[in-house]
């Protein structure tokens, strides 16, 4: 269970420290102090009551905030819990510079905010400075810096100033503006520069826009839109710009949605966000579990949730496609292909993760049958992908091309995808991999489909049926089932137990060494048996770094290394003999394990014991 609560950092205009959830905000969890001298980040805020009931929560798998926290659209019930907090690494701080609007949008909890919470409601600049140089002293890495909020962050006058001193103090982090786009660019952003700005703009038509956007002006927006694009191309750095659209039951017609789309195409835009909201007036034409039903024509469109809920629709491939995804490269990167995915209207999208050692991968080519089909340069951060290589430097990983695929004859042929890598325009390396596109709807099922089919495996386990039985049953879902077993089975362990030696020294001296993860409160103590004769107790075990690195995508960070000597007080014959290992835990004891062993054998093999 985890929250990215330990990895983002949410500030009001204020200088209120909140949950990043519209049900989150009910949740204060610090001040930033602009009068104190001596104000730390760390001692003030990261180490207070607040973030120790957080990770007292996350830790012993419950919710901190039961009320709240339930409601939250961020909580993964399923992920692993991680502190980056602890590792000085904030891979998202956002600052809410404005809590005014110009908007008066009907289901935007600004004008109730504007009345019931304290200000100021634009936020000085001394509050940015005061948390980014804290973070500067502390020796954080700090990824991006977003300017959002209830507000609109262009109605801060001092709004360039934010973007050249977080430039000066943190010049490796990104920066991103979230706006309704009813401004003059030049008179608000001007020349400063940004990594991405998301411009909201629901509907091209003004009748349908002005509905949710009270006060606002399309073609205002679509200028704002059109001088972010020409300022991104024209600027010393890339700059991505993204036209955000909320789909609403007013705003989803296929007359509109296919406009905008041209439009799209015409802008000097690079994304289309169609935007899956849960808000009142939500679109019930167009709905997140099946995406695809939206008229899609243009490569630029992507589909999003409010709240920045993951619903793996980037990685489903529900168009008619079939592939191995399995293209696993080594050194001197790992890349992996998650989806190829050729939609109904001919628009082809390719999407997976590539990691390299320092300095990361810059360029991505893509070839297909020996044809250039683009180029990818922009990459975006994907926590799992270092939670299982964490060998690697944290970088940006995750690719995403989408082309024009009308005039290429994809189905019911092999084919040829060739991506080659490059660092800073140097040839880094090359892989390829072969694929089939096929015309009867078949496809590789969508990781929504393979939860449950997981979730199946689960049960099926419980009743003794083995796995390639159930896999055989259900040949469609095998390739995935495949890949998902191992960690299915592990997650359904009390503790994983990997004994590592067992030797004696003198003919009487015994020593074991070995780890122990839980999913459960960590081990805390190990009683040690021989032969049914009690040894001993191991307690508190030690910082393990190499077995945490590799299974932290399936236990939480805890002490798993143990190691027990004793004297006999006599000399041990070479056995056979069984070695029993108690874990207790602050509930009590788990499930006891054995090792038979005689003097003369290999280490011990890896213990798995299954849950009561």
């Amino acid at each position: 269970m985890f929250c990215e609560i330990l990895h983002t950092l949410y500030v009001k205009s204020n200088g209120l420290v909140v949950c990043n959830d519209d049900f989150g905000e009910a949740v204060e969890l610090g001040m930033v102090d602009t009068e104190s001298t001596d104000w730390d980040i760390v001692a003030n805020l990261f180490e207070n009551s607040r973030y120790a009931e957080i990770r007292a929560g996350f830790s012993n798998g419950r919710l901190p905030w039961p009320d709240v926290c339930s409601k939250c659209s961020l909580l993964r019930r399923d992920d692993v819990y991680v502190d980056r907090l602890r590792r000085k690494h904030i891979i998202r701080l956002q600052f809410e510079v404005s809590l005014a609007c110009n908007l008066r949008c009907p289901y935007c909890s600004n004008h109730v905010q504007v009345r019931s919470k304290t200000g100021p409601h634009i936020m000085p600049l001394k509050t940015f400075e005061t948390v980014l140089q804290s973070l500067k002293r502390r020796d954080f890495r700090l990824d991006m810096i977003e300017y959002l909020g209830q507000g609109d962050p262009l109605m801060n006058r001092d709004f360039q100033r934010f973007v050249r001193r977080g430039r000066e103090l943190f010049p490796k982090a990104k920066q991103r503006l979230v706006t309704n786009g009813n401004f003059d660019y030049q008179n608000t952003v001007g020349d400063v520069h940004l990594d991405e700005v998301v411009v909201s703009c629901d509907g091209l038509f003004q009748d349908n826009y002005v509905k949710y956007r009270v006060g606002g002006r399309v073609d205002k927006v679509l200028q704002f839109i059109q001088d972010a694009g020409r300022a991104a191309r024209n600027g010393p750095s890339r700059t991505t710009v993204v036209w955000k659209y909320i789909l609403f039951e007013w705003t989803d017609s296929d007359r509109e949605i296919l406009a905008t789309q041209e439009l799209a195409d015409r802008l000097p835009i690079d994304k289309l966000w169609f935007i899956f909201t849960h808000s009142l007036g939500k679109s019930v034409r167009f709905l997140p579990e099946d995406p695809f039903a939206i008229p899609v024509t243009s490569h630029k469109v992507q589909f999003h949730n409010t709240c920045a809920i993951d619903l793996l629709l980037d990685r489903a491939t529900l168009g008619p496609s079939n592939f191995d995804a399995g293209a696993l490269v080594e050194e001197p990167f790992f890349a992996y292909l998650e989806e190829i995915t050729l939609y109904k209207n001919k628009l082809l999208r390719i999407a997976g993760w590539i990691a390299a050692y320092d300095p990361p991968v810059s360029r991505l080519d893509f070839y297909l049958n020996g044809r250039l089909l683009g180029s990818v340069e922009k990459f975006l951060w994907r926590d799992d992908v270092f939670e299982v290589f964490p060998r690697f430097p944290e970088q940006d990983t995750a690719f995403r091309l989408s082309v024009d695929a009308a005039e290429i004859p994809l189905l019911d042929r092999y084919h040829s995808l060739r991506i080659i890598a490059f660092k800073n325009d140097q040839l880094l390396g090359a892989y390829e991999h072969y694929f089939q596109m096929k015309s009867d709807g078949a496809a590789i099922p969508s990781r929504r489909e393979a939860r449950l089919a997981v979730s199946e495996l689960s049960h099926a386990l419980s009743r003794g049926l083995p796995a390639p039985k159930l896999i055989e049953k259900s040949p469609r879902l095998a390739a995935v089932l495949s890949k998902l077993y191992r960690r299915q089975l592990l997650r359904a362990l009390a503790f994983l137990a990997h004994i590592e030696e067992i030797s004696v020294s003198a003919g009487r001296f015994l020593k074991v060494r070995g780890w122990i993860l839980s999913h459960r409160p960590p081990v805390s103590r190990l009683e040690i048996y021989l032969n049914g004769r009690h040894l001993g107790t191991v307690t508190e075990p030690k910082w393990r770094p190499d077995t945490v690195a590799s299974l932290c995508h399936i236990f939480a960070d805890q002490r798993s290394s143990f190691r027990f000597v004793t004297d006999l007080g006599e000399d041990l014959e070479d056995g056979p003999h069984e070695l029993s290992i108690t874990p207790y835990d602050a509930s009590g004891a788990l499930e006891s394990f054995t090792q038979p062993f005689h003097l003369s054998s290999e280490p011990a093999e890896l213990a798995l014991v299954t849950a009561g």
